[in-house]
């Protein structure tokens, strides 16, 4: 009998035995069966037989598989299908997020990841499969009680859910449409894209959005999203990146990798020593100091022979040159990569760096996660090379890594300097850098790296000074082994990043600062003792004593850093003071003595360490040591060398830069880089006054130092002097009449430049400005001021103590200079004069003002007998000497009627 008409039958028959149980009931006899009903009867069958999902292949109809880890099947009006097989399901794998295209602003640049890995799992529920971003941050000792409640009170976020749509009869793979998931904003970049539009709305479009594209290998896939998002108002900032403001387009990759079936031993993390971390909470450690556990972040590494003290490893890492690598940089590039190995040998390992061209094969994709790369990039606005790479969340092993350089590094930015419209635009470049590193969620914030944004200016420094010194013909560029140094020099830092280290802040307070030009000191130990370290351009106030501009290999610090994560631990001999060659140690825990040992060396100033959340606090930060773009042990030499050589280049970079027939632009931006130069050398200045030296070593480590160490009296006294003297003197900034009439403004007007320069003339007062009113307000913020008086019970009695009424009364007369302390001795007061005395009193009676947070009690009181006094003898030179000028009358008389408004506003003390 055919199947239909069995199937026909069947259903027929189940009608037919209802009819006869109610036979004997006439009231009840069913109607006839129609033949609506029976056909009814027949599809349920069929569908019964056939099971709750599509066949495979009517779903799968005019799709394109494409296999690799996983296998999706892309459909022609770019739906995608994601096939599960039954192994898949359950399995834990990895993803991680970052911008497969990028528009070169608002932050959006190709290469840039989006957040840590995740750990995931596909797990199917009936007729849904769900994605399952797995929590690994909680753990306890398996069979213990804690571990049972511990799954009862853990979180693992369903990212998304998938309608089953078939299930293969065979296989019994499952396919799911997962293409609303890629095709949305999981990424969450709207969040950070509306900063740059003054944080009004912007919000994903997705019928302007799609899956672009999908590649897939071995032992990862990469699925790329083409999003939209939409705006309805002006960016702040960056709108020459797009065509259109109100359509932002931004290619989103996610990449879903495999993990090692045999998970890496952990390496259990120290404070003194600066590795990226994976954080682990343990429950079963409730007798312990801490339940946490900090673990490195680190490749697999791992001697082919363990008996010897350096053996090749058994897999090394290797790093490919992208075809996108300019062939003249490619030799220091190289360099860059391969100079890690000198640490790794400190570890015991021979050629652990491997360094290969990328392949012309079409085969070849960087996209393979087997291929960790170096690449450029084309980025309109991009201050910065990244260093990202995935991990394996259960363990923190580095299993590939990409590094990204944007071409604008090499350009200088004497170059760049030229397209700015003025003061403004200098400094909203800086902050702006400052800013994202704030707003990042802080995994990020930790990873994100302006090392390329910095040096790009500080080759604009070299070159500026290189030609004003005569060293170099102003008509040329930057000659490519000055260039080569600064680009061997980045690379190191990033590939320092993909290895697991983190900035080193304090890397070059290790360098004493007579030894900076110590060639055979630089050579072993670097110009930084870190290049995780931001350092400076190393020039010489005598061109004779010049050492090295750059880092030439990577430093001593970097060394013992690498020691740390990748050293084998091995037994402990008879003697318990060698090791026991050949016999690696069985846990993690049996580590920690001889990883203890080497971290105690971090109390040596040849390994000093201080990170990011050291140095990016401003007035909060303690310590005066840790600092971005200085060099050596003293950041009051070094802020004094560095302007001693601005000032000897500055008189002759109009005839050394500008040939005939060129215009006047090349010295435009000179100038500005230069004073920003200067900005960046005194920033550090600050930080002595009221400053804390900070020691990471632990009790016991040989010559360890206090956590904290007030800086002594006479240092800070000494930069306070100093700052009077290069920054509020009356005389600090004197500029040569004729140059700043030859300093014209870029004239072109399209997009990427400013449609018209404003000002056109050179606005040196708003740039000595900034310089004078931002380092005043680091000097004199509530917090310096507050652990100045904290300080005074830090240190032991009868030691000389700077209080908070020196630095007030030093910057008070510093100053005010001109008014003296007797009405007969006033003197005219300058046009810069009068501007840092303007924000002297506004910040003064900020201050001053009870709702102003955070100032001490004793300070207030101080800074009004300050105004108090300078009123007094404002008044008394008003009354006294009519010879002075009619401008620093009124300067003088406008001045004693705000101070007067803000010691009257401020007497009314509010209730507590």
């Amino acid at each position: 009998m055919p199947r239909r008409l069995r199937a026909l039958t069947s259903g027929l028959g189940i009608v037919f035995i209802a009819g006869c149980v109610q036979v004997h009931s006439p009231a009840s006899q069913p109607a006839p069966v129609t033949s609506a009903q029976a056909s009814d009867s027949l599809k349920k069958a069929e569908k019964d037989k056939k099971g709750p999902f599509k066949p495979w292949d009517e779903v799968l109809k005019d799709t394109r598989a494409i296999a690799g880890l996983f296998t999706f099947h892309l459909k022609r009006d770019n739906t995608l299908f994601l096939e599960l097989r039954p192994s898949q399901l359950g399995a834990e794998f990895g993803l991680v997020m970052h911008y497969s295209r990028g528009i070169g602003v608002f932050n959006v640049h190709d290469g840039l990841y989006l957040d840590d890995t995740h750990l995931v799992r596909f797990q199917r529920r009936g007729d849904h499969v769900y994605l399952v971003r797995v929590n690994p941050r909680f753990t306890a000792d398996v069979g213990s009680p804690m571990r049972t409640s511990l799954e009862e009170n853990v979180g693992h976020s369903v990212a998304a859910a998938f309608k089953i749509q078939s299930e293969h009869d065979t296989t019994k793979a499952v396919v799911v449409d997962v293409t609303d998931f890629f095709v949305s904003d999981y990424a969450d970049v709207a969040r950070w894209i509306k900063l740059y539009y003054g944080n009004k709305p912007v919000s994903l479009d997705k019928a302007r959005s799609h899956v672009d594209n999908v590649l897939a290998f071995p032992e990862n896939v990469e699925i790329d999203a083409a999003l939209t998002f939409q705006a309805s108002d002006l960016p702040v900032l960056g709108g020459e990146g797009v065509s259109d403001y109100r359509s932002i387009p931004a290619g989103i990759r996610y990449s879903i990798f495999k993990l090692p079936a045999e998970p890496m031993r952990r390496r259990l993390a120290d404070d003194r020593v600066g590795h990226f971390l994976d954080a682990v909470r343990d429950f079963s450690r409730d007798r312990k100091a801490t339940t946490y556990v900090r673990y490195v972040t680190r490749w697999r590494l791992e001697k082919q022979d363990h008996t010897q003290e350096v053996s090749e490893p058994v897999k090394p890492i290797v790093y490919y040159l992208d075809r996108s690598v300019p062939v003249e940089y490619r030799p220091y590039v190289r360099e860059g990569i391969e100079a890690w190995n000198k640490a790794f040998a400190a570890a015991g390992f021979r050629n652990a760096i491997v360094v290969r061209e990328a392949p012309d094969d079409s085969t070849w994709s960087a996209e393979d996660i087997r291929y960790s790369t170096v690449r450029w990039t084309a980025a309109h606005r991009m201050g910065y090379a990244i260093g990202p790479s995935q991990t394996d969340p259960r363990t923190g092993e580095i299993l590939n890594a990409d590094i990204l350089v944007s071409w604008s590094f090499v350009r200088s930015w004497l170059y760049e300097y030229q397209e700015f419209s003025g003061p403004d635009e200098l400094i909203r470049r800086y902050r702006d850098a400052l800013r994202v590193q704030q707003q990042l969620p802080q995994p990020l914030a930790q990873r994100l790296c302006y090392a390329a944004f910095g040096k790009q200016h500080q080759l604009g420094v070299q070159y500026a000074i290189l030609v004003g010194l005569g060293r170099l013909d102003g008509g040329q560029p930057l000659p490519e082994e000055y260039l080569g140094d600064a680009i061997r020099d980045l690379v190191m830092h990033e590939v320092g990043h993909t290895l697991g280290l983190r900035h080193n802040f304090k890397g070059s307070s290790g360098i004493p600062y007579q030894r900076l030009h110590d060639t055979t000191f630089t050579r072993q130990h670097g110009v930084t003792l870190s290049v995780m370290d931001y350092g400076a351009v190393n020039v010489a106030v005598e061109p004779h004593e010049q050492g090295h501009y750059w880092n030439k290999n990577v430093g001593t610090y970097d060394v013992w850093a690498i020691q740390y994560a990748y050293a084998p631990v091995y037994e402990q001999a008879a003697d318990g003071e060698s090791m026991q060659k050949g016999i690696p140690v069985a846990t993690s825990e049996d580590e920690l003595p001889s990883l203890g040992k080497l971290a105690q060396r971090a109390s040596e100033p040849l390994y000093a360490y201080g990170t990011d959340e050291d140095n990016w606090l401003g007035p909060f930060a303690l310590d005066p040591h840790t600092n971005a773009w200085d060099l050596g042990s003293d950041p009051t030499a070094y802020a004094r060398d560095r302007i001693a050589v601005i000032e000897r280049v500055q008189p002759n970079l109009e005839s050394r830069l500008v040939a005939e027939g060129e215009g006047y632009q090349r010295l435009r931006g000179a100038m500005t880089g230069l004073i920003f130069e200067r900005f960046l050398a005194l920033l550090p200045v600050p930080k002595v006054v009221g400053g804390i030296s900070v020691s990471r070593a632990h009790k016991g480590d040989p010559g360890a130092r206090p956590p904290f160490t007030p800086v002594p009296a006479d240092a800070q006294r000494a930069a306070v002097q100093f700052l009077a003297r290069e920054v509020f003197a009356a005389d600090a900034f004197e500029v040569d009449a004729s140059l700043l009439n030859k300093l014209a403004p870029n004239r072109w007007a399209h997009w990427g430049v400013p449609f018209i320069t404003i000002p056109l003339d050179y606005p040196i007062h708003a740039y000595v400005a900034f310089i004078q009113l931002v380092l005043l307000d680091e000097l004199v913020s509530p917090p310096r001021l507050a652990r100045m008086i904290d300080n005074e019970v830090r240190v032991p009695k009868g030691v000389d103590v700077y209080r908070v009424s020196d630095l007030l009364g030093t910057v008070t007369r510093a100053v005010w200079s001109e008014i003296g302390d007797a009405p007969q001795a006033a003197a005219s007061i300058t046009s810069f004069r009068r501007n840092l005395q303007r924000g002297f009193i506004e910040q003064f009676s900020l201050l001053l003002h009870p709702t102003t947070m955070g100032v001490p009690e004793d300070a207030r009181s101080l800074v009004r007998h300050e105004l108090s006094q300078l009123s007094d003898r404002i008044e008394a030179i008003l009354g006294f000497d009519t010879s002075l000028d009619v401008t620093t009358r009124a300067h003088l008389a406008e001045s004693k009627a705000r101070i007067d408004q803000a010691l009257e506003a401020t007497l009314t003390i509010p209730l507590r």
